[in-house]
């Protein structure tokens, strides 16, 4: 192997995990591992540290938790650390020149997305949400403009259709190491080779707010599903629900769902209903409700205030009937 390299990590999220473990276990030495401070979170709102500040405590590493890491005494933490090279995955900050100017050999990325497509801080929500069935990682090269540096190695895989956003990042997070680690090894040989990125193909991929989860439920069922499935785990697809037999209106989040192939199967069921609104229920074994074409099949609901729970158990808690709505939520009420 060539000369083992000083590495500075930066990450906050979950697909940040199989680099960092994978640099601990290699010849490399990890000498800080930058992430997001704790935040409050739960009912409690107590405190909670990001996922790579745990995995980092885990191997005993100095932990370094900013506000902003382009501040002057940061930046000199930094650079008394004496870094070869940074390697970001999903750090949650914007990296400014000066900083990125401190690691010898530059800075690593790994995109969760086929460069130039879909740059910006929700590639894998937005790749999910417009229905693309293949996406990957990208090993770039860090400068000033987000996610516009030259490409060491793009690797591609196929995505499933109902596999959440969730479940889509830890599993490009495996896949980028072996590239990462290879890139790292050339970098380090001084044989690395990096390609710009064509400029006409660029996407942006926004951050997401929590209106992007709000379900109109007279668009396509399969556009409500890739939504739904692409807002996990935040803010996830919601719409509100009315039961006739209560006469209770409340906000549920939609955790799970399937899109009915067999068009003729739920619409036999709907038979009684006359003529059916987009958001009403046509079946409760399982639990399907029309759309504005076709149908969609609700697998696992959150209530407010209320734990995450099949559609058997929403059915008998709320003693859902056939005909029964549910309605595309009022923004009013959304915290944006």
């Amino acid at each position: 192997m060539a000369k083992r390299l000083k590495i500075v990590f930066m990450g906050s999220a979950e697909i940040g995990l199989a680099s960092l473990g994978a640099l601990c276990a290699s010849e490399h030495e990890v000498v800080g591992v930058v992430t997001q401070p704790d935040r409050p979170g739960g009912r409690g709102r107590k405190m909670v540290p990001t996922t790579v500040k745990q995995v980092a405590n885990e191997h005993g590493l100095h932990i370094m938790q900013p506000e902003s890491v382009n501040r002057p005494p940061f930046r000199r933490r930094i650079a008394a650390l004496e870094p070869d090279v940074f390697v970001v995955v999903a750090f949650g900050q914007i990296l400014g020149g000066k900083l990125l100017a401190i690691p010898r050999l530059g800075a690593v990325n790994v995109h969760a997305s086929l460069l130039p497509e879909y740059r910006g801080a929700g590639p894998i929500n937005w790749a999910i949400i417009h229905g693309r069935k293949r996406t990957g990682i990208s090993i770039m090269q860090m400068v000033r403009e987000m996610d516009a540096g030259d490409v060491y190695r793009r690797v591609a895989t196929e995505i499933d259709p109902n596999e959440g956003a969730d479940q889509l990042a830890l599993r490009l997070g495996a896949i980028s190491v072996e590239p990462l680690l290879d890139t790292l090894e050339e970098i380090a040989a001084g044989t690395a080779v990096a390609a710009p990125q064509d400029p006409l193909l660029v996407t942006i991929a926004p951050k997401l707010t929590k209106r992007t989860g709000r379900l109109v439920l007279t668009r396509p069922a399969r556009e409500l599903h890739n939504l739904i499935r692409g807002t996990r785990p935040w803010p996830q697809g919601y719409v509100d629900f009315t039961a006739a037999a209560t006469g209770k209106s409340e906000r549920v989040t939609i955790c799970q769902s399937r899109v009915v192939e067999d068009f003729q199967t739920a619409a036999a069921a709907a038979t009684t209903t006359g003529n059916i609104e987009p958001g009403t229920v046509v079946s409760l074994k399982p639990l399907i409700v029309r759309t504005g074409e076709s149908f969609l099949q609700l697998v696992e609901l959150k209530p407010a205030g209320a734990r995450r729970m099949a559609d058997v158990d929403f059915i008998n808690g709320r003693r859902v009937q056939i005909g029964d709505r549910f309605t595309t939520a009022d923004l009013e009420g959304d915290r944006l």
